[in-house]
């Protein structure tokens, strides 16, 4: 067994990524093994990232077969010692933890995680995958959506022959090749974990601490303050474009995070008539004469031949006013439907005959429109 303890100078981390965890009690976990079945594998290399006055990125690499026996005691060892009560890993509910606890209980090793919280960024991405719109929900697939450029290159399967290889000829290029595939998931697993922040948003567990709108000539654009760090990817997307201002990461004399601050540049501005649709067209009747939608309490007084029944495609009134355009595609995959109840009473949305959305450039400068506009595109 080698084991290696190196300290970490930067890393992409803050606070609020621990939903009340103590981060001195808290590591980030990733494990290879020679296998997927923990009965015909052996764990030949456990590695952790944890907080103790610096960051340190520790592994314990199975250079013999037979010792992987010392090599659980020592890491389930390691953890009780440093009090390590809280573990961040990426599917390791139902593959790292499992594995270890299973092998824990083939050599008697009293070890479990079940006695140890724990935050898997699989779940949480899980939950999001179509509204994030990620085509796959591996690691790798997730890192490259963040923008993160790795190093290593090896697939599983690889990974398992370079072990294979290592132990019949030891060679050193073997081992720095599949230290360093454990080194990147696990040092990429804090920017990941950014995305437990959705949940908050998602729940409207999160401030917003100050509001101010900028108008320019053909533009406009929202600072805001807000105690929850937006998953990175976040940025550039959907609705508008998000570019944190300032972003404070805490080190060994900064422990805490009170506010990020970010700008919402938000699209063109221009003045012209536009279209309301109202949801519950079967309310309502279409005057083709005046190309729009009036209720069916007030159709009444309309003559028969005047008006007919309207359908999704012309149930709206038309609004001439100074809008500001959004993109097409809406954040989180949120969708207009008929049934939906939600912010489409509180904002209205505006549509050009190309389906493009607008809202009103009034609205935007009052702060509660602008909490209501934030929440929606947040949930």
């Amino acid at each position: 067994m080698l084991i290696y303890d190196q300290i970490i100078e930067s890393i992409n981390i803050n606070t609020t990524i621990y939903n009340g965890f103590n981060y001195n009690e808290t590591f980030f976990l990733d494990i290879e093994t020679t296998g997927l079945s923990p009965k015909n594998s052996l764990i030949y290399l456990i590695g952790i990232l944890y907080f103790n006055k610096e960051w340190h990125l520790k592994q314990w690499f199975l250079d013999n077969a037979g010792d992987e026996e010392n090599m659980l005691k020592d890491f389930t060892s390691f953890l009780t010692k440093s009090n390590l009560k809280n573990v961040i890993h990426f599917n390791g509910t139902t593959f790292d933890c499992k594995f270890i606890d299973d092998h824990c209980e083939i050599y008697g090793i009293d070890f479990s995680f079940a006695n140890i919280n724990q935050i898997d960024l699989y779940k949480t991405f899980s939950k999001y995958k179509k509204a994030l719109s990620l085509d796959s929900l591996k690691q790798k697939a997730l890192e490259y959506a963040y923008g993160i450029n790795r190093k290593d290159k090896l697939n599983a399967k690889e990974l398992i022959s370079k072990y294979k290889e290592y132990l019949l000829n030891k060679k050193t290029e073997n081992e720095e090749q599949l230290l360093l595939h454990n080194f990147e998931d696990i040092i990429n697993l804090p920017t990941l974990t950014s995305i437990c922040s959705l949940d908050d948003l998602y729940n409207n567990k999160y401030l917003i601490t100050n509001l101010e709108f900028v108008e320019t000539s053909d533009s406009a654009f929202v600072t805001l303050n807000m105690e929850n760090l937006l998953p990175i990817f976040f940025n550039g997307n959907y609705y508008f474009h998000i570019k944190p201002i300032s972003c404070e990461q805490f080190s060994d004399n900064k422990t805490k995070t009170d506010n990020y601050e970010y700008k919402l540049l938000f699209g063109k501005i221009k003045k012209c008539t536009l279209k309301f649709f109202y949801k519950d067209y079967k309310n309502y009747y279409y005057l083709p004469n005046e190309d729009m939608a009036i209720h069916k309490s007030m159709a009444t007084f309309i003559d028969k031949d005047k008006k007919i029944k309207a359908t999704k495609d012309n149930c709206y009134t038309k609004v001439t006013d100074t809008f500001i355009s959004l993109p097409d595609k809406p954040f989180l995959q949120k969708k207009y439907t008929t049934d939906d109840d939600s912010i489409f009473e509180e904002i209205k949305i505006f549509k050009d005959d190309n389906n493009s959305s607008y809202i009103r450039l009034s609205e935007l400068n009052k702060k509660d429109f602008l909490i209501s506009f934030i929440n929606y595109i947040f949930k």
